[in-house]
């Protein structure tokens, strides 16, 4: 029996900023029924790897073959329906949450200074039952200087921004003389702003204003809780030794609501409302 190699044609990593090693591991890729019957014919091997997915190609799939595809099919490729397993996807993507739209990639015309990035185009189609969207592969890419070359390909998506809001209730304390809230690089937020929460309860809000954090399954920013003398000014100093709460709770995806910001042009921006019980 022959022996038959396959060597590889193209690797394609998929990222996303919100796992710890940056890998979009709830990602599933597989091949359309037509680029499976054309891959089994034609000897491409499609194989899921660690980061994404691989295809490699045997011995028989040669230069020649890929240019009798492209004359007759003039814009060949194999398309591979793109899922994630990740129900809160679309809180943890930077992407709208208003208008949900399928992801369109494919490697036609992209740049080798772009380190193989794929962007996307969106499609205005409602994502339904975990389906991202498509990636093509058209196959006349792979032909460099009239001979087959193998190419590596990135899909990056990007963590979710948002506003970052505390809430301290359950307490009868009057907060905005004594305490504030400083993040990890010496920021304080705004506030607090007293108000009434959905129990009836008080709470006092205090905000990041315009600035804004990533999302991240392993938290990047963490703020404190610190408490200031009525003789003590709202420096670094004053409150490195009267911390509270070190590490309060971070924003989660489950936390999320969309308002729309004026002073932005009515642009929509995510906020993170995040209570703390005291």
């Amino acid at each position: 029996m022959k022996k038959i190699t396959y060597r590889p044609l193209c690797q394609i990593d998929l990222l996303h900023s919100y796992y710890v090693n940056g890998i979009f591991r709830d990602a599933k890729v597989v091949p359309d029924q037509k680029a499976q019957v054309f891959m089994w014919n034609a000897g491409l091997l499609f194989k899921s790897t660690e980061k994404g997915f691989a295809l490699y190609h045997n011995e028989s799939f040669d230069v020649e073959y890929i240019k009798e595809l492209t004359s007759f099919f003039g814009n060949f490729y194999l398309r591979f329906n793109l899922h994630s397993t990740a129900k809160d996807f679309i809180y943890i993507t930077d992407t709208s949450l208003e208008q949900l739209s399928l992801y369109h990639f494919s490697n036609k015309n992209v740049s080798e200074n772009d380190t193989g990035l794929l962007l996307p185009t969106l499609q205005a189609d409602i994502l339904m039952s975990g389906t991202l969207g498509f990636i093509d592969i058209h196959l006349d890419e792979f032909l460099v200087n009239n001979k087959l070359a193998s190419k590596d390909y990135t899909i990056a998506f990007s963590a979710r921004t948002t506003q970052w809001n505390y809430y301290l209730a359950n307490t009868t304390e009057d907060h905005s003389q004594v305490y504030v809230i400083q993040d990890s690089e010496g920021n304080l937020f705004s506030g607090p702003e007293k108000l009434e929460i959905s129990d009836g309860s008080v709470a006092y809000k205090y905000s990041s204003g315009s600035r804004y954090y990533p999302l991240r399954e392993q938290p990047a920013h963490y703020c404190s809780l610190k408490k200031i003398g009525e003789s003590q000014a709202e420096s670094n100093d004053a409150l490195t030794n009267n911390i509270v709460i070190e590490k309060l709770p971070v924003a989660s995806p489950s936390s999320i609501t969309s308002i729309e910001n004026i002073d932005a042009g009515n642009q929509e921006i995510a906020c993170s409302s995040i209570y703390v019980y005291l």
